[in-house]
């Protein structure tokens, strides 16, 4: 299996954290105010989580404000990372009528957020799972369909188009499933991709309707091609967003804190 390197090792581990603060040398925060953390290589770059106390720059600390240290901690990056992702197809132009949206890795914590987050939100959701037993769950959360991993046939070569199956994805697993999505995703779709668990990216062909893809890790904006029928339309027509270390988590805060708050702690807190 294919992981990537540690930047410091050996290293205390956690890479989130909620609590108390106890010093504050920055005027945005005070002592008694509850915080959360991470992302910025926390647990992983450098000492963190698994601590009693810890000491961290304030620019990678948020405020918990209306959420209590429980219900942060129950969201966690994988909560982050899933309200990244749904998001990120949202802003894409994908609607709720487009089209099935697949998850793969669903019964993990990214992939089961993100099928509860797509759910509330309207989308059909069809999730993608190894865990047979997850699937009671996952109609729970709102699946209309749960299938197996994907791809159904592990040993097929994969290619590069196939026939047209998603509108869009969350892909919490990478690999070969990861190009087995892309390759099955529709004109305009939208894949939000954040798992590596699968493996390095599969050495598959980059179909031409494929528009890009940003590095892990990164938020930044990119300018989008101007809307067309999903039919009929020429050029690049899909892309893929891969949701990173949570350098934008005071912004994901706030959308969880505005429009999911009380889903994903009724369901995870």
């Amino acid at each position: 299996m294919w992981c990537a390197p540690i930047p410091l090792f050996p290293v205390v581990p956690g890479i989130d954290l909620t609590g108390e603060v106890f010093d504050s040398q920055s005027p945005d925060f005070a002592v008694g105010d509850m915080v959360l953390a991470h992302g910025y290589q926390i647990g992983t770059g450098h000492h963190c989580g698994y601590a009693d106390y810890a000491r961290l720059p304030a620019d990678q600390v948020v405020a918990l404000g209306a959420l209590s240290p429980h219900d942060g901690a129950a969201i966690g990056t994988a909560g982050f990372t899933a309200a990244m992702s749904v998001p990120a197809l949202i802003n894409w132009g994908i609607a709720a009528e487009a089209g099935a949206v697949v998850v793969t890795g669903a019964s993990g914590g990214v992939g089961s957020v993100s099928v509860d987050l797509l759910a509330a939100a309207g989308y059909p959701v069809v999730a993608s799972t190894g865990e047979p037993q997850a699937a009671e769950l996952l109609k729970t959360l709102g699946a209309i369909e749960v299938i197996g991993r994907l791809p159904a046939d592990p040993d097929a070569k994969p290619r590069p188009l196939t026939t047209a199956r998603w509108a869009a994805a969350v892909d919490c697993v990478g690999g070969a499933t990861l190009a087995d999505v892309l390759s099955a995703a529709d004109y305009g779709g939208a894949v939000a991709a954040s798992g590596l668990t699968g493996g390095a990216p599969s050495a598959v062909g980059t179909p031409r309707r494929f528009a890009s893809a940003a590095s892990p890790g990164r938020h930044h904006h990119r300018g989008r091609h101007q809307r067309r029928g999903r039919r009929g339309r020429s050029g690049a027509g899909r892309r893929i967003h891969r949701p990173g270390r949570g350098t934008g988590s005071g912004r994901v805060l706030d959308w969880v804190r505005e429009l999911t708050t009380e889903v994903v702690c009724a369901q995870y807190g």
